[in-house]
């Protein structure tokens, strides 16, 4: 029995269509739900987000974009309840589609801009994420060892790193990505008589 469809539902995809095995997964994933899809070709980079996913008041802009391609992939939802959010989540990945970097939902914040900026700014966000998720391991690694196994002066140099780590990370909107990268090297140096980490 398929899922009930809601009306207003609806995914765009960029760089996910029947080409790519990636693309494939997601539409199988779309396809067991009966989610509504639709393809951002590249000349609709410069429209709204708001035009793309069919909604009243944004119109279509001119000329349509010209420029090259960005490359990666973007799926963004429209319309869906959280249950149904978490049933695709969940379909993807039981189909082991990896990883999307450029991921949306449509809000009220987001209708209103291009989907170029749009995806530069989730490419943004993603960058941030993945140096933060780097951060956060380093310090789980650093703040796992046995200090009684290594030099005082090693092992209180690499707890001073992890608290700076932790303070950069606590910083919520005000995070930047040459912060987390500063404070990563910065445990990095400090740990490197201490543990392998990789880079």
């Amino acid at each position: 029995m398929k899922a009930r469809i809601q009306n207003d539902e609806l995914v765009l995809l960029y760089g996910l269509g029947e080409t790519t095995e990636k693309g494939q997964k997601v539409l199988e994933a779309l396809g067991e739900l009966g989610a509504p899809y639709r393809q951002i070709p590249v000349e609709h980079l410069n429209q709204t987000l708001g035009f793309a996913a069919g909604m009243a008041g944004y119109e279509k802009q001119e000329p349509l974009y010209s420029g090259p391609a960005p490359e990666g992939e973007a799926i963004i939802m429209k319309g869906f309840s959280q249950e149904r959010l978490n049933a695709l989540l969940a379909s993807l990945q039981k189909r082991q589609v990896g990883s999307i970097a450029r991921k949306a939902v449509v809000t009220e914040h987001n209708r209103s801009w291009k989907l170029l900026d749009l995806f530069s700014e989730l490419e943004r966000e993603h960058v941030l994420m993945s140096a933060y998720d780097v951060l956060y391991k380093l310090v789980q690694v650093a703040r796992g060892l046995d200090a009684a196994a290594f030099e005082k002066a090693s092992f209180e140099a690499l707890s001073m790193a992890a608290a700076k780590a932790e303070e950069v990370m606590k910083r919520g909107e005000e995070m930047t990505l040459e912060a987390l990268q500063e404070a990563t090297a910065g445990l990095r140096r400090a740990g490197s008589s201490l543990i392998e980490i990789e880079k």
